[in-house]
């Protein structure tokens, strides 16, 4: 009797074990990406101050403007756009040769406020000023006084655009 439940526990565990093998799994790899890109253009990439004279208002050399507009592609949370002077030896000044005008070049985002260009300025995606941030409006302007030399001054600004 012993003989025959151990053949019986020997038959079923051999039963046992092609269902173990017909077993079968299967997996699938699922993948995706995510993309994020930021661009600018700029609409004027030369500019003329024209002749500059001492005293300014608005309307006379010593004033431009151009817009630089950001676009944006994927799901980002905001970005930053930059203007710096991109050389010269005295960063932020007019240069002819290694002459400079007396007072630096004036910046503002959206004409208001003013200030000079001899550090790095930054305008945000979430920036509250009167414009849409996207199509940032950007004035240059140069004050000459009595006594600033004759000359053909240049000066390089870099706009970067960079997503936060």
């Amino acid at each position: 009797m012993r003989k025959y439940l151990i053949l019986g526990l020997l038959a079923l565990a051999l039963l046992a074990i092609p269902a173990a093998v017909a077993a079968e799994s299967k997996t699938t790899v699922i993948t995706g990406s995510v993309t994020t890109s930021i661009s600018l253009t700029v609409d004027d990439t030369a500019l003329s101050l024209g002749t500059m004279d001492v005293g300014m208002n608005p309307a006379s050399p010593g004033y431009v403007t151009t817009t630089v507009h950001v676009t944006t592609s994927g799901p980002i949370k905001g970005w930053t756009l930059t203007a710096a002077d991109k050389g010269g030896l005295k960063t932020g000044w007019l240069l002819d040769g290694s002459t400079y005008l007396t007072n630096a070049l004036g910046f503002a985002w959206g004409a208001e406020p003013w200030n000079d260009l001899t550090t790095t300025w930054t305008i945000a995606s979430d920036s509250t000023y009167p414009f849409d941030p996207s199509d940032t409006p950007v004035f240059f302007r140069q004050e000459v006084v009595t006594g600033d030399p004759a000359g053909s001054y240049t000066m390089t600004v870099e706009f970067n655009g960079a997503l936060t």
